[in-house]
C-alpha cells in the first residue's frame, strides 16, 4: 500500500471518528453573558449605598435562563465587612455578607430566571463605614 493510499485512509477514519463524536453529544442550547459596572458605593454605618442599575440589554433567545451571577469587587482599603445586595429585573433580592478580602461572590439563587432588563446592586455596611465598587456577569443559556 502507498504512502499516499495510507494517509487518505487514516484521514477517512478520523472524519469518520469526528462526525460520530458530533452526533453523539447531546445537545445543549448555546450560551451567552452580559456585564455591567458600578461607581463606587459607600455605606456608613448601615445605611444602604445607593443602588446601581445594569442593563442586560438584548437578550437572545426565545425562553433564556440565567446559569450564573458573578460579581466581582473591588473594596477600599479599611472598608468594613458589608452585605452584596442583588435585585434582578422581576424584583427578586438576594445578599450575601461579603468580608474585607472577598474578591468575587456568586448567586446560585438566580439560576433559570429570565435575564432580561435591568438588574440592580448595591451595598450594606456591617461596620463604620464600605466602599466598593462591583463588575457583574450574567450568564445565560438560549
Amino acid at each position: 500500500m502507498e504512502l499516499r493510499q495510507k494517509r487518505r485512509i487514516i484521514a477517512t477514519l478520523v472524519f469518520c471518528l469526528m462526525l460520530c463524536y458530533s452526533l453523539a453529544l447531546p445537545v445543549m442550547g448555546a450560551s451567552n453573558y452580559f456585564t455591567g459596572m458600578t461607581g463606587k458605593m459607600n455605606s456608613l454605618s448601615g445605611t444602604p449605598s445607593g443602588q446601581w442599575s445594569i442593563p442586560s440589554g438584548s437578550v437572545l433567545g426565545q425562553s433564556p435562563g440565567v446559569t450564573e451571577v458573578t460579581v466581582n469587587l473591588t473594596t477600599s482599603t479599611g472598608s468594613s465587612p458589608f452585605y452584596l445586595y442583588v435585585r434582578n429585573p422581576a424584583g427578586e433580592t438576594y445578599y450575601q455578607s461579603v468580608g474585607i478580602r472577598t474578591t468575587q461572590v456568586t448567586f446560585p439563587d438566580f439560576d433559570g430566571d429570565h435575564p432580561a432588563g435591568n438588574w440592580t446592586v448595591w451595598i450594606q455596611s456591617q461596620g463604620l463605614v464600605t466602599t466598593t465598587s462591583a463588575r457583574m456577569r450574567v450568564d445565560y443559556t438560549y
